[in-house]
C-alpha cells in the first residue's frame, strides 16, 4: 500500500530584514486512495507545500517520505525519475502543449523518459474514455473548451500509474459547472486506480467532498471539521 508521510516540514525563505516562516512544522499521513484538500488564504503556502510534496523543492527542515523514499535527499537526475514515476501534477493553467493533440499530450510524461509503448498507448487511450474524450483524442488543445482541456490534463497525470496526484487550484479558470465536472472526474478517477490526491483550492465546497480537509494559515496545517 503507498503511503505519504509529512514529518515536521518546514520552509523558511531569507529575506533581507529576517527569514520569512511559510511552513511551520507541518505533519500529515495518506495512504493508497486517500483524498485530502487544502484550502486556506493567498499567499499561506499552499502552493510551497505542494512542491514539497512534489520534489520541486525541498523543505528547511523535517522531511517528506513517499513510499518511503525522501525525494530530498535523490540527485537531480533520480528526483527527476522519481517525480515522473510516482507523481502525477494538475495545474490551474493545463499546461498543455499548443502544437500536440489531446493524445499526444497525455502521452508527453511517458515521451520524457523514452519510447511510447503498445501498453502505454492503450493506457492513454483508457484514461481519454474515462475522462470523455476519446471522440477528442486528435483535437488542439485551442480546440477544446476549459474544462476538456483540465480533462486532458487529469488523464496527462495519470498516464504513469502515479501513486500520489497533487492538484492546485485545478477548477480555478473554470465556470461553476465545469468546476464541478472536473472535480467530479478528478474525484473518479484517483479512486478507480486507487491514487493519493492532495487537492488545494479556495473553493471550499469544492475541498469538503474531500476525505478530509485542512487549513493552512500562519503556516500550519490544521483540520477542518464539518
Amino acid at each position: 500500500m503507498a503511503a505519504l508521510i509529512l514529518e515536521g516540514v518546514t520552509k523558511i525563505y531569507p529575506t533581507r530584514t529576517q527569514p520569512l516562516p511559510v511552513l511551520r512544522g507541518i505533519d500529515l499521513r495518506m495512504e493508497s486512495g486517500n483524498r485530502v484538500a487544502v484550502i486556506g488564504p493567498s499567499g499561506s503556502g499552499k502552493s510551497t507545500l505542494l512542491n514539497i510534496v512534489g520534489g520541486m523543492d525541498q523543505p528547511s527542515s523535517g522531511r517528506v517520505l513517499l513510499n518511503g523514499e525522501d525525494p530530498a535527499q535523490l540527485n537531480p537526475a533520480a528526483l527527476a525519475r522519481f517525480r515522473g514515476r510516482n507523481i502525477g501534477f494538475v495545474f490551474q493553467d493545463h499546461h498543455l502543449l499548443p502544437q500536440c493533440n489531446v493524445l499526444e499530450n497525455v502521452l508527453i510524461p511517458v515521451l520524457a523518459e523514452g519510447r511510447v509503448r503498445e501498453d502505454d498507448l492503450r493506457h492513454a487511450t483508457e484514461l481519454l474514455e474515462r475522462v470523455g474524450l476519446a471522440a477528442r483524442s486528435r483535437h488542439l488543445p485551442g480546440e477544446l473548451s476549459g474544462g476538456e482541456r483540465q480533462r486532458t490534463a487529469i488523464a496527462r497525470a495519470l498516464i504513469r500509474h502515479p501513486v500520489l496526484v497533487l492538484a492546485d487550484e485545478p477548477t480555478g479558470n473554470l465556470d461553476a459547472t465545469s468546476a464541478e465536472q472536473v472535480r467530479d472526474l478528478l474525484f473518479r478517477t484517483t479512486d478507480a486506480f486507487g491514487t493519493m490526491l492532495i487537492l488545494v483550492t479556495h473553493n471550499e465546497r469544492l475541498a469538503a467532498s474531500a476525505e478530509r480537509v485542512f487549513r493552512l494559515e500562519e503556516g500550519r496545517l490544521s483540520p477542518v471539521t464539518t
